[in-house]
């Protein structure tokens, strides 16, 4: 408890630096896990929503630190754009999928806890489904994130492909829903992440360093 606490003491003067907008994020973010830690993951099947909130807040205020919406510091005339809000959802609803692909795994032990996950109330058929609708959401955002943002092939690239991959790999969970491949799925989803942030961050480091790259597309 010590120890959170002085991380959200570093984090919050470091976000107060960059933009009192962010600082409020991240207290938000904050109090959304808190309330998953304290309640919502032993006692109800929609644990998952405050742990994809939070993290889906990061980027968000990130983004603030660089771009103030102009409530409490600056402003563009532009309160938030399209892409950090794609950049929010994105992770905030492959998060729930990210995380039910887990929990579909522990399913058992969360049976014998008398905790009432998703997979637990309404079975992991179910869950799979629930799970591939999310991801397909997820990986339509990260296009919109790349097209409103006007990035270049190398995203894309990284984006459609690991997305496509995922997304073979979540009809897969529906034709064989059990706890080991709702496993496997979680695991699939770190892969997906990094090939997908790989490819983002290498696609702005071109734009950055190669004054033609983003006119192949653009």
């Amino acid at each position: 408890m010590l120890y959170a606490g002085l991380l959200l003491l570093i984090a919050g003067a470091a976000a107060f630096y960059l933009n009192p907008e962010s600082l409020v994020v991240l207290f938000i973010a904050a109090a959304t896990i808190t309330i998953y830690s304290i309640f919502a993951k032993r006692n109800t099947f929609l644990s998952f929503l405050p742990v994809g909130i939070s993290y889906g807040l990061v980027p968000i205020g990130v983004w603030l630190a660089f771009d103030p919406a102009g409530i409490l510091k600056g402003s563009d005339g532009v309160i938030l754009p399209l892409p950090a809000i794609c950049f929010g959802l994105m992770m905030c609803v492959t998060d729930w999928a990210f995380t039910l692909g887990g929990v579909a795994r522990d399913v058992e032990g969360d049976r014998l806890k008398g905790a009432p996950t998703m997979p637990v109330t309404f079975g992991i058929p179910f869950t799979a489904r629930f799970v591939t609708f999310w991801w397909i959401v997820g990986v339509i955002a990260s296009v919109i994130i790349g097209w409103s943002a006007h990035l270049g092939p190398v995203f894309f690239a990284g984006a459609l492909a690991s997305g496509l991959w995922m997304l073979a790999q979540c009809i897969d969970f529906i034709k064989h829903p059990t706890p080991e491949r709702g496993g496997a799925l979680f695991l699939n989803g770190s892969n997906y992440r990094a090939v997908m942030f790989g490819s983002m961050i290498l696609d702005v480091v071109l734009c950055i360093y190669i004054g033609s790259y983003t006119s192949i597309l653009w």
